[in-house]
């Protein structure tokens, strides 16, 4: 992985050669905007430093290997992956669709898909694998977006069908 990066683009010297700045929509502009420019996400600067849920900046081929390599034993061992990739069971016997980091989802007419997903003011993404067909699915963007879970349906529809 050669192109990600713990990143805050607030306080780093350097910037990233084509980073992506992140925006989100202003109900009472009507457009577009950085996140620090609004009141109500001011929190996004006060909470600059913390790596995981912000700051880590990539790219899909990235991605693609990091999704690949949590899978094929070269990162975790068999057991974290099962883990990873098992609905557990809470301590009340209700049963979840969540592992250690990935929901799955199961039904009926869809393979087994695994996915993650995480977003910051700015900033929506999601990963998402369907089992059987060993596809992986990589969207990541640079605003705010509601709708990322149905267009993910969708793409796994047509992928699907």
């Amino acid at each position: 992985m050669n192109h990600s990066v713990v990143y805050n683009r607030r306080k780093e010297k350097d910037n990233i050669p084509n980073y992506a700045i992140g925006y989100v929509y202003s109900n009472q502009l009507k457009k577009l905007v950085v996140p620090d420019s609004l009141p109500q996400k001011k929190y996004v600067t006060y909470m600059d430093g913390i790596t995981g849920d912000d700051g880590v900046s990539s790219n899909l081929i990235d991605m693609n290997i990091w999704m690949k390599a949590s899978r094929n034993n070269s990162l975790l061992n068999s057991e974290s992956i099962r883990l990873m990739t098992t609905p557990h069971i809470l301590s009340n016997g209700v049963k979840t669709n969540y592992g250690f980091g990935f929901f799955i989802r199961k039904g009926v007419g869809i393979e087994d898909v695994i996915y993650h997903t995480g977003s910051w003011p700015g900033y929506s993404t999601a990963t998402i694998e369907l089992i059987e067909s060993n596809v992986r699915i990589i969207i990541l963007t640079n605003r705010d977006y509601d709708e990322l879970t149905f267009l993910a349906d969708e793409i796994i529809f047509n992928i699907i069908n």
